[in-house]
């Protein structure tokens, strides 16, 4: 797209959620000249504490070992809280409090550390949300931060059309 001239590549944020959320932390950690933001909605900080935690449900067939991987450390390795020192480019965190399936700890411990290294980034919690954002209230402020967030960091120059 950039090559075609569709996209501009100095106006390029990687957003996601869930999953996408990690993938847009890992971006940032993996190309960090690549991107101008990011923005991760109920992403997954650090995969350990992910496994870890799933680890809590006695059964014998564990799908996060399964899916993800056995504890160790190559799940440290694959965590964006512990490569936040990578990442270059302002980060907005948006998660729900409420959340079962990734907890807001995730957001919350990418946010410290990123805090901590005095990088850009921003964290927003929705009070009484899960993990799909059920609630259209917070759903749209969801989807307000991240139009702010996204007009600061990639303002749209309007265009002038000739008749």
């Amino acid at each position: 797209m950039i090559k075609d001239g569709i996209s501009d590549a100095q106006k390029i944020c990687i957003v996601g959620a869930s999953y996408g959320g990690y993938a847009a932390l890992m971006g940032a950690v993996k190309t960090p000249g690549f991107y101008q933001c990011a923005i991760s909605v109920a992403g997954v900080g650090d995969v350990f504490q992910l496994v870890r935690s799933n680890r809590d449900f006695p059964e014998s067939y564990n799908i996060s070992d399964e899916q993800v991987g056995k504890l160790g450390s190559d799940l440290k390795d694959i965590s964006p809280v512990n490569h936040a020192d990578k990442i270059q480019i302002s980060v907005l965190l948006i998660h729900g409090d409420a959340d079962r399936q990734v907890p807001a700890e995730h957001s919350e411990r990418m946010y410290k550390a990123l805090q901590g290294l005095d990088k850009p980034v921003t964290y927003i919690t929705l009070a009484d949300e899960d993990h799909c954002l059920a609630n259209e209230d917070n759903r749209l402020q969801d989807f307000f931060a991240m139009d702010q967030f996204l007009n600061q960091h990639l303002p749209i120059e309007p265009h002038s059309h000739k008749r």
